[in-house]
């Protein structure tokens, strides 16, 4: 019953990560339907049982399993409405201990119904000594009416003959009953070994079988969470390394139009060298053109006041000149600084989609080690097969059980059957004995 019940709970589960509804909602109905044939078998038979504690255990176990079914339908329901974590949340908290209680109480049970089998083992034990300790004391009796019989025989024969019949008979149904007390022995300590090592084995299966439910739900669970895990991973590595990409290219656009700024300045610079010698050119004239105008004396006044003006208009071009020039210079290692850092972060984006590449590799690894772990579902369900020969060799001992117990009953028949030839033998002595009467 604990096995189905795990199955149930696994379709749950596997219902609630997989969001299959029509195939989980079937396999927990065949699951369902195991579990109340299995509880069939079990209350037939404890039908007979006077154990009042084992019926209420037994009731017990119904009532969660009705609990759980309850759960189960309300978490479909959660998980249909599209409350997925609500549905997680409440099936994980209530389950937990409705199963852990389920399996608790099926332990109990199955303790009972071993601490049973091993009362009627006793009890059997017990009546076998009891008819040993039977057939010495019917031994006994016909020795000890033999020896009263040898003492009568000396004053009347024939009544000796009798006895000595009588006697012949007597030892040889206390013979019988003593072979068959054997017998019996022997077959009931074969019935008690093989009722232990039913329950020694059906001990193990139970075990055996929780652990392996146990051992497939973790680990389906958990592949199926991992490969769910991945693949999503491996779809946003794929993005990031579409997005770098673009970075990637971005940056060299912006490398590339750095390029062309430090190309232009570089031609201002061209044209600043041209102006400022446009200006030197332009002051020496004014000096010359000042010369001649104090050659020229009155008449070169005002030549000389445009010549003045025109070197502090050429004076002003060299400054400015100089401020452009230092400008342009400024902002040509401005531009090669940046230059240097997009190409240094270009090469670090070039490295990130090298490493994005291989961690999408290491996924696709993983991918693959996780579609691995369907051996160990076949390893399981190969062990679960294992299972079921135990539980057809448990089949086998209760055949060889119920052989021992129709041996039992015939050995019983037998000895039934001697002890009625010898009552009515050691009668039929009474009554002859009866009617002789010493000297």
């Amino acid at each position: 019953m604990m096995l189905r019940a795990s199955m149930m709970a696994r379709q749950v589960r596997g219902y609630l990560l997989v969001g299959n509804a029509e195939g989980a909602l079937q396999s927990f109905e065949n699951q369902k339907n195991l579990y109340l044939e299995a509880r069939k078998e079990v209350e037939i038979l404890i039908s007979d049982n006077s154990n009042a504690q084992q019926k209420e255990k037994f009731t017990k176990m119904i009532e969660l399993e009705n609990q759980f079914e309850e759960l189960s339908k309300r978490t479909f329901r959660l998980r249909d409405e599209g409350k997925l974590q609500e549905a997680v949340t409440t099936y994980l908290a209530e389950s937990k201990n409705n199963l852990g209680e389920f399996d608790k109480i099926n332990e109990e049970f199955t303790q009972i119904e071993q601490e049973s089998l091993k009362s009627m083992s006793e009890e059997t034990e017990r009546a076998i000594k009891l008819i040993s300790l039977s057939s010495i004391a019917i031994t006994a009796i016909a020795l000890v009416v033999a020896y009263m019989i040898f003492n009568l025989a000396k004053n009347l024969s024939a009544l000796i003959q009798q006895i000595q019949q009588a006697g012949i008979k007597i030892t040889s149904s206390s013979t019988q009953i003593a072979a068959s007390g054997k017998e019996l022995e022997a077959t009931m300590t074969e019935q008690a070994a093989s009722t232990n090592e039913i329950a020694a084995t059906i001990k193990e299966i139970a075990a055996t079988s929780s652990q392996l439910v146990k051992t497939m739900d973790e680990v389906e669970y958990t592949s199926q969470a991992t490969a769910q895990g991945t693949v999503n991973s491996q779809k946003e590595l794929i993005q990031m390394e579409k997005t770098m990409r673009i970075l990637a290219e971005a940056t060299n656009t912006i490398s590339s139009k750095l390029g062309t700024i430090s190309d232009k300045a570089n031609n201002i610079n061209s044209i600043v060298t041209t102006i400022t010698k446009v200006a030197d050119q332009t002051n020496l004239l004014s000096l010359n053109a000042a010369i001649e105008a104090e050659k020229a004396g009155e008449y070169g006044t005002g030549f000389a006041v445009v010549a003045r003006e025109i070197r502090r208009l050429a004076d002003q071009t060299a400054v400015a000149t100089l401020d452009i020039e230092n400008t342009v210079k400024e902002m040509q290692s401005s531009v090669s600084t940046g230059v240097m850092e997009m190409d240094k972060f270009t090469k670090d984006v070039e490295r990130g989609v090298e490493d994005v590449r291989n961690i999408g590799t290491n996924l696709e690894s993983i991918i693959g080690q996780v579609q691995t772990l369907t051996p160990r579902f076949q390893q399981v369900s190969t062990s679960m097969e294992g299972q079921s020969e135990g539980a057809n060799q448990i089949s086998e001992g209760m055949v060889q059980l119920s052989e021992a117990s129709s041996q039992t009953t015939q050995s019983l028949r037998e000895i039934n059957n001697a002890i009625a030839d010898l009552n009515e033998t050691a009668h039929g002595l009474r009554q002859r004995v009866s009617g002789f009467n010493v000297g």
